[in-house]
């Protein structure tokens, strides 16, 4: 959210049969959302009751590819 949790943008979202096995994922912050104050958030829309579906997230990381130069500048 770039507005304090007021709305939020999807980046991704997955279903639980593609996900039995712990594996890393990465995804690309929209371009909007690189921004200073951005919040980001897991969020389960579904679920199958108390003692279903259980999930855990581990190493979240953010990194912010810094560029050197621009390709374009140097024309």
């Amino acid at each position: 959210s770039v507005n304090n949790g007021i709305t939020w943008h999807v980046i991704a979202q997955h279903q639980p049969k593609d996900f039995t096995q712990a594996q890393r994922v990465s995804y690309n912050v929209p371009l909007e959302a690189r921004m200073k104050g951005v919040l980001l958030r897991w969020w389960q829309p579904r679920h199958n009751g108390t003692g279903h579906d259980q999930w855990a997230l581990d190493h979240v990381e953010v990194v912010l590819e810094k560029r050197l130069w621009d390709h374009e500048e140097t024309q």
